[in-house]
């Protein structure tokens, strides 16, 4: 699914997600590599950096508040006109394991944008993990970066949220995702932080 600013139109609640146990192993691994697919993803999106300035979206009437992800993909942004049209933004931290090169590079720039034009923010992390180890390893790579938070100025308004929207993860049963959905969660909202779910319905 290709991803061209995302709009939530409305605050995301936390999901229910089915109880069951997991693990807390210590995570090994290798970093995840970014597909060909990735990076013409990413040269489509930053075609796109202006649509929130040129265009206003049409929202449905139920719609309870606009707003935006962002990620490196979307490059140098113009958060005070950013700021003019929508109500929130929802702010990559990074993606997979607990790798330093795996941190989204614009998140500090991301963060520091949103606080110095008082717009609202949560993060999202992008997931690859396949087992409850790995969102463990996710979880411990959220954390880390949310705790410069605070070096920053910044503190969050909205949840962190977990994207488990990777094609690594559509063969696996619904129990599974569930197990990986709990296991971050649960680790993330221990350091302090509430959180929700980030897919699509495909």
């Amino acid at each position: 699914m290709k991803k061209v600013f995302k709009r939530f139109l409305a605050m995301a609640a936390a999901a229910a997600l089915a109880a069951g146990s997991f693990s807390t192993a210590a995570v090994p691994g290798q970093a995840e590599t970014v597909t060909e697919e990735d990076k013409a993803m990413g040269d489509s999106m930053k075609s796109e950096i202006k649509l929130y300035a040129s265009s206003t979206p049409t929202k449905p009437s139920n719609t309870v508040a606009t707003g935006v992800d962002i990620s490196y993909h979307n490059g140098s942004i113009d958060f005070e006109s950013l700021a003019d049209d929508v109500d929130f933004v929802i702010i990559r931290c990074g993606y997979g394991s607990d790798y330093t090169s795996q941190d989204d590079s614009n998140f500090e720039a991301n963060v520091k944008g949103c606080v110095e034009n008082n717009i609202p923010f949560g993060v999202y992390l992008y997931s690859y993990a396949t087992t409850t180890t790995k969102a463990k390893s996710e979880a411990a790579h959220t954390t880390r970066l949310l705790d410069q938070l605070d070096d920053w100025g910044a503190e969050l308004s909205l949840p962190v949220f977990y994207d488990m929207e990777d094609s690594s993860q559509a063969s696996l049963s619904a129990s599974t995702k569930a197990s990986i959905a709990k296991t971050y969660c649960t680790a993330v909202e221990s350091a302090g932080y509430e959180t929700g779910i980030y897919a699509s319905k495909s």
